[in-house]
C-alpha cells in the first residue's frame, strides 16, 4: 500500500484545522471549510495580473461564508491551531503548505455541495492530461467543477485551459480563487465558442455531474447539436458514470452528427474511487470529428477497480496507463513525456506496447467492426470480456522474447543474466519464465538460497514443468534443520554418481574449496549411545568406492574448508559454515542434482552472502555446469560482478528497467564501475565511467555531422539522462568527486549544443547553395 505524502500531510492538516468547527456550533462544516480557505490565504503576496481576481474572488467568497457572523474568534481559533500542527508536515507553515492546505479545503468544499466523489477530478484530470500532453491543443472545459486539469497543466503559459462560465456564481469564484493562489490564470469565457479556440483543434471535455445541463452551458440541446454548430476539427470527451450508461440512447442522439462525420475513437471505463463498487465506475467516451483521415478501429480499455491485473497501481495510475495506451493506439510519440509517468506505469506501457499497440486480455482491444456500417457502442468491460480470447496475456514486466530466442537455440547452451534494481521485475521475470518455457516442453527449475524468492513451491497444472529446488522449506520459511537433511541427502546422490561427483569437485575447485568429501555424525549422536557409529566416513573420488551411511539421518555432510595463514585445513559439518558457504554448497547440490539437458535453471540472487570473490567466480560455476549437462541458466542479480565476469561462450547480459530488457554489449558491461553507473543509476568514487560516457558522446557527436536524427542519437538527451542518475537530492550523501564529475557533464553539454548549433548552421549554408544553383 502506497500513499502521496505531500497529500496526506495537507490532508492531515485540513483536517486538522477543521476540527476547531466543533467550537462554533451554529456554523455549517461546509462554510468553515471556507473560512480555513479565506485564513490560509489572507496575506499571500501575488503576481500584478492575479491581485484584482485574487481580491474580487476572496471577497466573494467572504459574503458566502461570513454574511451571518463576526470572524474575529475564528481567526484567533485558526492562528492558535496552526500553532499547533505547524511540525505535522515537513517544514513550517510556509507559503506551499499554505496553498496546498487552501487547495484541498476549496476542492472540498465543491465536491462536498455537488455530491462527487473527492477522487473523481484527480482521476479525470490524471486521464485527460496524459492524453493531451502528447498534443498541443487546448483542453475546453465545457462544465468545470474543480479545474484540477489545469493544475497539472504544462506551464507554456500563465493561464488555465479555456473554460465556460459555470451556471453557478459560487463556484466560478471557488475556481478563480483556487487557479490565482496557485498562480493560473482563470480563462473563462461565455456565449459561443472564440475562434482563437474553435480552430486549434480542441478537446471539448465534458464532465456530465449530476448537475450538468447541455442547454444551460451550451444553449444547444446535446452533443450532436454542439458538433454540428461547431464543425471545425475537434475532439468530444465525455465523462458518464459506468452504471448509468445509457449507450442505445446515446448512439441515438448522436446520429445526426454521426451521419456528418463525428466517430467514436475510444471509450475507458476507469474508477473515482478506491471502493470497489460498480456505482464508482465512469466511462470516458471519446469522439471525433475531421481528425482521422482514414477509417480507424475504436479502441476499449478497463482500468477500473475491477480489473485484477492493475492492483498495484492506484487511481491516477491506473488512470494515466488508460491515457497512455490511447495515445499509443494513436500512434502518438510518448517518449517525450516518459519522464511525468510514473515508474509502474512506465513498466507497464514498455512491457506491453514497446514494439506499438497491441490487445492486452483484460485491459484493451479494438473493435474491428464495420467501419462503413453505422456507429455501434458497446460497454467497455463487457467488450473486452466478450473478447478475452484475443490479445496477448497482460505482462507487468519485460517481454522477455530475446531471452527466449536464446534458451531455444538447440546448439548451444546458454548463461543469461539480468541485472536491475530492486522493483525492477527481475522475480517476476523469472516467474513469467517459467510459463514461458513451460510452453516450449522445457523443464524449469527454480533455484534460490533466500526466504523471500517468489517461486511457487509446488506443481499445479500451470507449471507442471517447474520443479523448485531453493531453501524455503515452507511458504515464508527456511528450517536449518530440515535445510541441512535436505543438503545430506543431495550430497549422498552426488558422491554415488560418478559424472555428479566431478562436476562437484571442478566447481568445488573453481571455488577454492579442497575437493575432498566427508559424512559426519551429527553432534546429539554421542559415542556412548551409538557405539557402532563412526564419527567421520570420508569420501572417495570414486563414486563406485563410496558406501553412504545406512542411518543417513544420523550424519551431515561435510566439507573441507581451506588452510589460510592461521589455519590448517579443517573438516567442517554444513551446519557449521559460513552463510556463504552454505549457500554456495546448496546451490551446487540443487543444480547438479536436477540437471538434465534441456533443463532451464531460473536462479534468483545467487550472490546472497558471497563475497566478492565467489561473486566474480559464480559465472564460470554456470558456464562448467552449463557444458557438463547440457543445461541453460537465466539468473537475476543485482551485482555488477556477476555481469563484469560472464564472459565464456554462451553468457549474455541485460539490464532490466521500466519494463525495458536490452542486452548490454561489451562495452556497457566491461566494467563494475560503468554498470552502477547506468544500471543503478549509482556513482561511486572517481568514477571513469563518466569521462568515457562523455567523450564516447561527445565524439560521436562529431562523427555524426548532421545526422544524428537518422541515427535515432540524441545527444543531448543522453548527456541530460547521465545528469539525471548524477544528482545528488539536499542533505543527501555526495561521493568524493561526483560534483566534479557533474561539471564534466554540464561542460560537456555545452560543447555538444553548439557543435548542433555550428551543423545546423553549416547544413543551412549547403542548402541555400544548393538552391542557388538550382536558380
Amino acid at each position: 500500500m502506497e500513499y502521496d505524502e505531500g497529500r496526506e500531510i495537507t490532508r492531515l492538516i485540513a483536517e486538522e484545522m477543521l476540527t476547531i468547527g466543533s467550537n462554533f456550533p451554529n456554523i455549517s462544516p461546509e462554510k468553515f471549510s471556507l473560512l480555513a480557505v479565506l485564513h490560509l490565504t489572507k496575506g499571500l503576496i501575488l503576481q500584478g495580473p492575479y491581485i484584482h481576481i485574487f481580491e474580487d474572488s476572496c471577497a466573494a467568497v467572504a459574503e458566502l461564508a461570513l454574511k451571518d457572523f463576526d470572524d474575529t474568534d475564528i481567526r484567533a481559533a485558526f492562528n492558535e491551531k496552526l500553532k499547533q500542527i505547524k511540525d505535522l508536515g515537513p517544514g513550517p507553515m510556509d507559503r506551499e503548505v499554505r496553498v496546498k492546505t487552501a487547495t484541498y479545503l476549496i476542492d472540498l468544499y465543491i465536491m462536498d455541495t455537488n455530491s462527487i466523489p473527492y477522487s473523481h477530478p484527480l482521476a479525470v484530470a490524471a486521464l485527460v492530461g496524459s492524453i493531451h500532453s502528447t498534443l498541443y491543443s487546448p483542453v475546453v472545459e465545457l462544465a468545470p467543477t474543480t479545474a484540477e486539469l489545469s493544475i497539472g497543466k504544462n506551464r507554456t503559459d500563465d493561464s488555465s485551459f479555456p473554460m465556460v462560465y459555470p451556471t453557478s456564481k459560487p463556484l466560478r469564484n471557488l475556481i478563480s480563487l483556487k487557479l490565482t493562489i496557485n498562480e493560473i490564470y482563470p480563462d473563462f469565457f461565455g456565449g459561443r465558442i472564440p475562434d482563437r479556440i474553435n480552430d486549434s483543434r480542441p478537446s471539448y471535455l465534458i464532465d456530465s455531474g449530476p448537475h450538468f445541463s447541455f442547454p444551460a452551458v451550451m444553449g444547444l440541446a446535446n452533443l450532436a447539436e454542439f458538433a454540428l454548430e461547431y464543425p471545425q476539427a475537434a475532439r468530444f470527451m465525455l465523462v458518464l458514470p459506468a452504471s448509468k450508461a445509457k449507450y442505445g440512447q446515446l448512439l441515438k442522439s448522436i446520429a445526426p452528427a454521426a451521419d456528418a462525420g463525428l466517430r467514436l475513437d475510444a471509450a475507458i471505463c476507469f474508477s473515482s474511487s478506491e471502493a470497489r463498487s460498480a456505482s464508482n465506475d465512469q466511462v470516458l467516451m471519446i469522439f471525433s470529428q475531421r481528425i482521422h483521415m482514414m477509417p480507424k478501429p475504436h479502441l476499449y480499455i478497463d482500468v477500473s477497480n475491477s480489473n485484477k491485473s492493475l492492483e498495484r497501481l492506484d487511481l491516477q495510475e491506473r488512470a494515466i496507463l488508460a491515457g497512455h495506451i490511447f495515445n499509443i493506439h494513436e500512434a502518438r510519440d510518448i517518449d517525450s513525456v516518459s519522464k511525468a509517468i510514473p515508474s509502474k506505469v512506465a513498466t507497464i506501457l514498455n512491457a506491453q506496447f514497446s514494439s506499438g499497440y497491441q490487445n492486452v486480455k483484460t485491459l484493451c482491444i479494438e473493435n474491428h467492426g464495420d467501419h462503413q456500417g453505422p456507429l455501434k457502442i458497446s460497454s467497455p468491460r463487457l467488450f473486452i470480456r466478450n473478447h478475452q480470447l484475443e490479445g496477448s496475456a497482460f505482462n507487468e514486466t519485460a517481454n522477455p522474447k530475446d531471452i527466449l530466442e536464446l534458451l531455444n537455440n538447440p546448439t548451444e547452451p546458454a548463461c543469461i543474466y539480468i541485472i536491475g534494481n530492486n522493483g525492477a521485475g527481475k522475480t517476476q521475470l523469472l516467474c513469467e519464465l517459467i510459463q514461458r518455457v513451460g510452453e516450449l516442453d522445457r523443464r524449469t527449475v527454480g533455484i534460490s538460497t533466500g526466504v523471500h524468492d517468489r517461486f511457487p513451491l509446488g506443481r499445479t497444472r500451470q507449471n507442471n514443468r517447474f520443479e523448485y529446488r531453493g531453501a524455503r522449506t515452507s511458504v515464508d520459511m527456511i528450517s536449518p534443520s530440515k535445510l541441512t537433511k535436505n543438503i545430506t541427502a543431495l550430497a549422498a546422490r552426488v558422491l554415488v554418481d560418478q559424472h555428479m561427483l566431478e562436476a562437484f569437485k571442478e566447481c568445488q575447485q573453481c571455488l577454492g574449496f579442497a575437493t575432498r568429501f566427508y559424512f559426519m555424525l551429527r553432534p546429539e549422536m554421542a559415542l556412548e549411545n551409538h557405539p557402532n557409529e563412526i564419527r567421520l566416513l570420508k569420501m572417495s573420488d570414486s563414486a563406485a568406492d563410496n558406501q553412504v551411511p545406512t542411518e543417513l539421518a544420523n550424519y551431515e555432510f561435510g566439507v573441507v574448508r581451506p588452510a589460510t595463514v592461521d589455519q590448517k585445513e579443517r573438516i567442517v559439518s554444513y551446519s557449521s559454515l559460513s552463510s556463504g558457504e552454505q549457500n554456495i554448497n546448496q546451490l551446487l547440490l540443487s543444480i547438479i542434482t536436477t540437471a538434465e539437458r534441456g533443463t532451464v535453471f531460473l536462479v534468483d540472487e545467487p550472490e546472497i552472502s558471497l563475497h566478492l570473490k565467489w561473486q566474480q567466480t559464480l559465472p564460470r560455476v554456470f558456464h562448467l555446469l552449463s557444458r557438463r549437462f547440457g543445461c541453460s541458466f537465466v539468473v537475476a542479480t543485482h551485482a555488477p560482478t556477476l555481469i563484469t565476469n560472464a564472459n565464456d561462450r554462451g553468457s549474455h547480459s541485460f539490464m532490466l528497467n521500466l519494463g525495458r530488457l536490452p542486452q548490454l554489449s561489451e562495452s556497457e558491461r566491461y566494467s563494475v564501475e560503468s554498470i552502477i553507473l547506468g544500471g543503478f543509476g549509482t556513482y561511486t568514487p572517481h568514477n571513469r565511467a563518466v569521462h568515457e560516457t562523455c567523450a564516447r558522446i561527445v565524439a560521436k557527436a562529431m562523427e555524426s555531422k548532421g545526422t544524428y536524427r537518422a541515427q535515432h542519437f540524441n545527444p543531448l538527451a543522453e548527456l541530460d539522462g547521465l545528469l539525471e542518475k548524477m544528482k545528488v537530492p539536499s542533505g543527501a550523501y555526495a561521493a568524493p568527486g561526483q560534483q566534479e564529475d557533474i561539471d564534466l557533464i554540464k561542460k560537456a553539454h555545452s560543447a555538444v549544443q553548439l557543435l548542433l548549433l555550428d551543423q545546423e548552421a553549416a547544413d543551412n549554408t549547403a542548402s541555400e547553395e544548393v538552391e542557388v544553383r538550382h536558380d
